[in-house]
């Protein structure tokens, strides 16, 4: 889901949007055959929906729990779904994350602290998800022993979120260091190595700055390289290791 034009002029007046998030995200490529898919698919963007519960402190801070069911791969803008993918309730298999978030919110305007990000499919087709009473209660996951954990991090570079009253907002978080587990590492095959930052981003119905409340809407995931400076770090490190580091053409 894009943010629409009224979206990126509000965040752009307030100073909000970073270069981070301008970036065009890189294509990478899923390995679906283990989960009953065909092999292959090459995507630039994971979407869905997601449900949330925020709690306000009355004193500027929030906690929030967010609960994403992503269904379809995209690539290259185009308005239609990657086809041949087995991913979402039509295919063989899910894939949800689980999110945390506090930080601070001043006027209509949300700013992130810490927090964590957690994937998952979910072969069976059959995991449950619940969300607490409140933005500081834990989520409940139920008939997920077969699911597999594929990617994490609680690294927050950046996060915030406007509310235009009324109307609704959109949010937009970048995670830094994304751990690929050994299962996440077969899934996610390409680029390699996965050093990348994942950004998620979304569109949100509108609610009350006050109390505990529910909300939801669209959401998506993208992912970016580091920074050209970081990448340099990281060149020059592993050289001193005497491992190499193998340059990857990214599309």
């Amino acid at each position: 889901m894009k943010k629409s034009l009224l979206s990126l002029a509000v965040a752009s007046s307030l100073g909000l949007v970073s270069a981070g998030a301008l970036a065009d995200p890189i294509d990478f490529q899923v390995n679906e055959a283990a989960y009953g898919g065909a092999g292959l698919v090459t995507a630039d963007l994971i979407n869905g929906g997601y449900v949330e519960v925020i709690t306000f402190d009355g004193l500027g801070g929030f906690a929030t729990k967010a609960l994403a069911s992503f269904s379809q791969f995209y690539l290259n803008d185009n308005p239609t779904p990657v086809s041949g993918s087995s991913l979402g309730p039509a295919g063989t298999y899910n894939m949800y994350a689980v999110l945390d978030e506090t930080g601070t919110v001043s006027g209509n305007t949300f700013t992130g602290g810490a927090g964590s990000m957690h994937l998952y499919l979910d072969p069976g087709q059959n995991t449950t998800l619940g969300l607490g009473a409140t933005g500081n209660d834990p989520v409940a996951i139920g008939n997920n022993g077969d699911d597999i954990e594929i990617a994490w991090s609680t690294n927050i570079v950046s996060g915030f979120g406007v509310l235009i009253p009324n109307i609704g907002g959109f949010f937009d978080i970048w995670f830094d260091d994304l751990q690929l587990t050994a299962a996440g590492s077969s899934y996610f095959v390409n680029p390699n190595p996965f050093y990348v930052k994942a950004n998620v981003d979304g569109d949100f119905n509108t609610f009350q700055i006050q109390g505990t409340q529910r909300i939801g809407g669209d959401v998506s995931v993208v992912f970016a390289v580091p920074e050209p400076g970081t990448l340099a770090l990281l060149g020059l490190a592993m050289a001193g290791m005497g491992l190499g580091l193998r340059r990857k053409n990214l599309a």
